[in-house]
Parts: structure tokens; C-alpha cells; sequence
């Protein structure tokens, strides 16, 4: 590797003692270089910012690796050009999807791609907020038909600036949220039937707006959350998971379903006992 020159040498001293302006002067030498390459994208600034960034980083932490006879300003350009190239084959590879996803015959190779590629993302998301594989798996495929739906009457149009990816993962999400709204309404409900709210409180039975909780249905919340272990994992395993009782069974080690059936009975039963001293009301205990 070439040695840095006195200039290169003296800008990454002032990067490691947390001198701004070398950044700032970088950025003046390499930005009409990316800007030229790129054909006057506008992306090519917060590329080139991004490109910074990684060198503060790198050359703080010791981490710069640079090509043979290649100066902090070439540095910052190649790194600028990969991420371009990468942005490049992106596009390319968006293009074959909606193209596949709008043949009427042709599309198993998008449906392959999407499901391997993207599930990984899609699965983490929805286990770290309260779902299940099997829960990912549904959602995917579910947001792939409204992909495909969405192309096909089109409601969706490609940008340069937004991913199919990122378009996709929004509809997943939003999925999700619905999906874990409906399931955790259905449980409050279920525990509130039967109590007799004031006239002007009435909504509160099937009130749930923007995922946050009115007053009564934080109630709700607190007393599941004290639940003890046995009835927490039943309880979510079939509001939540929306599994059958003969599942619960398995799960839960019991010898059939009705043992399962009986075992949600109390367990709702002494949800709503706990409820009856918070809230007050006459329910009936019998499901």
C-alpha cells in the first residue's frame, strides 16, 4: 500500500482527535468526484456522508483498510461506487420480482425469492414482538398476495427512492399489528363480558385505538400480567397463538382437550374474580 501522503496523514490525526473540518474538507474533494460518477444523483451526498462516517469510525477504531496507492479521497469515492453498484443491482433485482409478481403464470420464482430472502427479517420482527414462526410464516405469504395485488392494480409503483424490500417489510408490519390488535382484543373482550359499565363507558368493550390501552383495558392487561405461569401460557396459547385446545393439550402436557377446555374455564375464572375487586360489576363466571 502506498504511504499516506503528509496531507492524508495529517487529516486522519485530526479525525482521531475528533477534528471536524477534516471530515468537512474531505467532503468538499470527494464530493464533486461521486457526484460526477453517479450522474448528479442526489443520493450521492448521503452516500459520501455515510462514507465518512464508516472512515471516522474505521480510522478511529484502527479498522481502515485501504487499496494499493489508493489516497483517503479515492477511498471515500470506491466506497460511494460499491454502495451505487450495490443500489444498481437492488433495482435490477426489484424489477424481476414485479415482473414475475405481474405474470399470471410466471410467478413461482418471486414467491421462492421473497419467502427465503426476506422471511429471515420478517420472522425476527414478528418473534421479538410476541409472535410465532408459524405466525411469521402467514403473515408473509399473506403480504406477498397483497404485493402481488397491489402491483397488479397499480397501487404500488416503483420509486428510485424507496426498496421493494422496504415497501414489503411495511406491509408485513402492518400485518402483524393487526393481527396481534384483533388477538389481544378478543382476549379483553372476553374478560370484560358480562361487566356492566356506566352508559358513557360503554365503549370500552371493544375500544382499542393505536395500540394504546384506555383505562380500563390497561386493567385488563395488569391482571393477565399477574396471571400465574400456567394460565399465562394457556391463556396466550389461545388468544395469542390462536391455538386449538388439543394443541394446548400437547403443550401443556394434559391427557385430551377437555382438560384443556377445563383448565381455560378457571383460568378465565380467576381473571375475572381479579377483575370483579378492580372494577367492580356482576359477571357471570360461567363461559
Amino acid at each position: 500500500m502506498q504511504p499516506l501522503t503528509d496531507t492524508d496523514s495529517h487529516i486522519l490525526q485530526s479525525i482521531r482527535s475528533g477534528d471536524t473540518a477534516a471530515l468537512e474538507a474531505l467532503y468538499v474533494q470527494a464530493i464533486p468526484i461521486v457526484t460526477r460518477e453517479m450522474g448528479g444523483q442526489r443520493r450521492a451526498h448521503k452516500w459520501l456522508q455515510d462514507a465518512l462516517i464508516r472512515l471516522r469510525t474505521d480510522v478511529r477504531n484502527g479498522r481502515l483498510k485501504r487499496e494499493p496507492n489508493e489516497n483517503l479521497v479515492e477511498y471515500l469515492a470506491r466506497r460511494v461506487r460499491e454502495r451505487w453498484e450495490q443500489y444498481q443491482q437492488e433495482k435490477e433485482l426489484d424489477a424481476r420480482i414485479i415482473e414475475c409478481l405481474q405474470s399470471e403464470t410466471d410467478n413461482g420464482w418471486a414467491f421462492y425469492y421473497m419467502q427465503r430472502y426476506y422471511f429471515p427479517s420478517i420472522s425476527y420482527y414478528i418473534r421479538s414482538n410476541g409472535g410465532t414462526e408459524e405466525d411469521a410464516k402467514d403473515i408473509i405469504m399473506d403480504s406477498i398476495y397483497a404485493l402481488l395485488y397491489n402491483i397488479r392494480e397499480g397501487k404500488y409503483v416503483a420509486q428510485d427512492t424507496t426498496k421493494l424490500k422496504t415497501y414489503f417489510y411495511s406491509i408485513c408490519k402492518n400485518k402483524w399489528k393487526d393481527y396481534a390488535k384483533k388477538r389481544k382484543n378478543n382476549m379483553i373482550v372476553s374478560l370484560l363480558d358480562g361487566f356492566e359499565p356506566e352508559d358513557d363507558d360503554a365503549h370500552y368493550y371493544v375500544a382499542y385505538e393505536d395500540d394504546v390501552l384506555n383505562e380500563r383495558q390497561k386493567v385488563v392487561a395488569e391482571v393477565f400480567q399477574q396471571a400465574t405461569e400456567r394460565c399465562h401460557r394457556i391463556l396466550s396459547y389461545f388468544y395469542y397463538d390462536n391455538l386449538s385446545h388439543t394443541e394446548i393439550a400437547e403443550k401443556m402436557g394434559y391427557q385430551n382437550a377437555d382438560t384443556s377446555k377445563e383448565q381455560k374455564k378457571r383460568c378465565m375464572g380467576k381473571l375475572r374474580l381479579a377483575l370483579l375487586k378492580r372494577l367492580g360489576g356482576n359477571p357471570d363466571m360461567d363461559e
